[in-house]
């Protein structure tokens, strides 16, 4: 991808109904910020075992083109240390197709949510899991 440095991705946009959005996993120090992900095939963001990165300002609208039960942006694995601030995640769509907002499960930590809004999703806003 053009916008990516270092491990930072900025003011990109990610569109296709055959493939997923933004996808990271086992990855240290990544910044997602300014982007944008609608229409995708499965999540707008997805994210595995990410530690201590950044996601902010971020818009994920109407993702979920092909797959069943999933959602605008999902943490999962052991993502720990992790901010995601400002983010919005939505559907518009007339037939909404993503299914949470924002979803954090498995083993994630100590993460810090803020200022993010999710709406017009077809069962909630945000999902997440206690870890055992």
């Amino acid at each position: 991808m053009d916008s990516t440095s270092n491990g930072t991705v900025h003011a990109a946009t990610y569109t296709s109904w055959q493939s997923p959005g933004f996808f990271a996993t086992d990855i240290d120090d990544l910044q997602i910020i300014n982007c944008e992900s609608f229409l995708s095939y499965g999540q707008g963001i997805n994210l595995e075992d990410v530690t201590n990165s950044l996601f902010l300002n971020n818009e994920i609208y109407n993702n979920n083109q092909g797959l069943v039960s999933t959602n605008g942006f999902r943490m999962v694995g052991t993502s720990t240390h992790n901010h995601i601030i400002g983010n919005r995640s939505y559907d518009d769509q007339g037939s909404p197709t993503q299914v949470y907002g924002f979803s954090e499960g498995g083993s994630c930590d100590y993460n810090f949510w803020s200022n993010n809004e999710a709406y017009g999703n077809t069962t909630a806003a945000f999902f997440a899991t206690k870890h055992s």
